[in-house]
């Protein structure tokens, strides 16, 4: 598989899903349609998904593409969240400011996720949404793989996760880590 994203993230992923050349996504903040694209890698390798963004920015992808605020889900991606199955392989969340609030919005009530890779931008907001979506994500069952992994010229941006019921114990210890690169997380 080939990666488009910025940092591994479609790497982790399909790493975490076990190499398969199926799967789901959600990408909320798709943002471009390719450059530093989450999901494109996954997509071009047979993955199928939901993409979302505030701005209209996804042309060329296959996946149904939903212009909305990922915060408080129209009519259209509720319709798409409808659809899900009840166990997804990866859930992109990049809203900037809204991260948290697209991450709570998401149904996790009725969709498990087997990664997630989740933006706080540490490195320029501090620590406040970073330790809230990982309250969040640890009451929901999630294992915190790779915290505040860093991205090149930002900084700590990211925290990976995994549902430990979903994803290989083995894949995770064996990625586990702590202020790491990403792109060297996925070697």
């Amino acid at each position: 598989m080939t990666s488009t994203s910025q940092a591994g993230q479609d790497l982790f992923a399909y790493a975490l899903s076990g190499k398969i050349r199926w799967g789901g996504f959600v990408d909320l903040g798709c943002n471009d349609a390719t450059f530093h694209s989450n999901s494109a890698g996954l997509e071009a390798y047979g993955w199928v998904g939901v993409l979302a963004d505030i701005i209209p920015c996804a042309a060329g992808r296959g996946s149904p593409f939903v212009c909305c605020d990922a915060t408080n889900p129209n009519p259209s991606l509720l319709s798409l969240y409808a659809t899900l199955p009840p166990v997804l392989g990866y859930l992109s969340v990049d809203c900037d400011e809204a991260t948290l609030g697209a991450l709570t919005a998401f149904p996790h009530d009725k969709v498990i996720c087997q990664s997630i890779t989740v933006e706080h931008d540490r490195y320029h907001r501090g620590d406040g949404m970073r330790d809230a979506i990982r309250q969040f994500l640890f009451a929901r069952g999630y294992d915190l793989v790779c915290s505040d992994v860093i991205a090149d010229g930002y900084g700590e941006f990211e925290d990976w996760w995994a549902h430990p019921d979903w994803s290989s114990k083995g894949m995770r210890d064996m990625m586990r880590c702590q202020s790491k690169r990403g792109l060297d997380i996925v070697k």
